[in-house]
């Protein structure tokens, strides 16, 4: 079967399409036939060796990049009763798998997959679990967004960004996005009550106090936040790079700052279907690419301006 496969940290051009063996699931694992793959920004951080997943695989190469999947059932675990053979399914791979998503085939933990969404198209249920699951745990499990709450979301066109905005907006908050002047109207249509272009304004002066921010940036966008955030709020910082430096930021202030490295949850993954299905949120795929050009994927997903998701076509 064909994956992309690294076998050393580097730039995007170490990503190599590959012969690789088909994967033999375990006893509480099936093995999926592809449909599609998310890119994340952890795939390309990992490929370069940055954050807590490189430092954890770093001597287990070769590795295939990819923790976003969706596609169909084809083989079961020995031991796997909740899953047959044609069901379509995605999830998140664990972090320390070392064959991901950007491949033909890949054997998933029962654990870590549900089945898809009804309603949407394979190829684009691979966007939803990183950045759906993320900004559903930053803003609800590590936080406690309520209705009524002032929210700040930075880099709110982005995949974890515009899926954040329609989850506070469901629950009744007031959601503020800081972005680029392009995606002003793509926001407001997600239903952000005001946005913010980062690029014309200094954030800290034109936004009121919040009692909540998701920040999807960290560094000095992170360190800078804590400027405006309520005596009583909280930060969850979501770049794990960065969490220890934007925390210390918020020590500094006497100001509440969490980092998050996200679980994978079949309950959330099973809630993100059901408001998937019911129409309540959606997804924006921005690009599409094949399997050959994951080299453009990453380039992509670093320059830092995706708007929503970025995956690749496998099947």
């Amino acid at each position: 079967m064909k994956a992309v496969m690294i076998n050393e940290f580097g730039e995007p051009e170490i990503m190599k399409v590959v012969d690789v063996d088909q994967p033999k699931p375990q006893s509480d694992e099936v093995l999926i036939k592809v449909s599609g793959a998310g890119v994340n920004p952890i795939d390309a951080k990992t490929r370069k060796g940055l954050g807590f997943v490189a430092q954890a695989i770093k001597d287990s190469m070769p590795w295939v990049p990819g923790y976003d999947v969706a596609g169909v059932v084809e083989e079961i675990g020995s031991g796997v009763t909740e899953f047959k053979v044609g069901d379509r399914v995605f999830g998140r791979l664990n972090f320390m798998t070392p064959t991901g998503a950007y491949t033909e085939y890949t054997a998933a933990k029962t654990a870590d997959i549900a089945l898809a969404p009804e309603n949407l198209d394979l190829l684009y249920c691979a966007a939803l679990p990183v950045a759906a699951m993320t900004a559903w745990q930053g803003l609800f499990d590590v936080g406690n967004v309520k209705e009524g709450d002032r929210v700040l979301i930075h880099a709110g066109a982005g995949g974890v960004g515009h899926m954040a905005v329609q989850f506070a907006k469901m629950k009744g908050a007031y959601v503020i996005c800081t972005a680029s002047e392009r995606n002003r109207s793509f926001l407001m249509e997600m239903g952000a009550d005001e946005v913010v272009d980062y690029k014309a304004n200094d954030f800290t002066k034109v936004i009121e106090p919040v009692d909540f921010i998701l920040d999807n940036m960290g560094f000095e966008v992170g360190e800078r936040s804590v400027d405006i955030l309520k005596s009583d709020g909280l930060m969850v910082t979501v770049p794990t790079i960065t969490a220890e430096r934007v925390q210390k930021a918020g020590e500094a202030q006497n100001k509440a700052v969490k980092g998050i490295k996200v679980q994978t949850s079949k309950e959330n993954l099973a809630q993100i279907a059901d408001m998937i299905d019911k129409g309540l949120v959606r997804v924006f795929v921005s690009k599409v690419y094949s399997l050959a050009e994951a080299v453009q994927a990453h380039r992509d997903i670093e320059s830092g301006s995706t708007r929503g998701k970025i995956v690749l076509s496998i099947a």
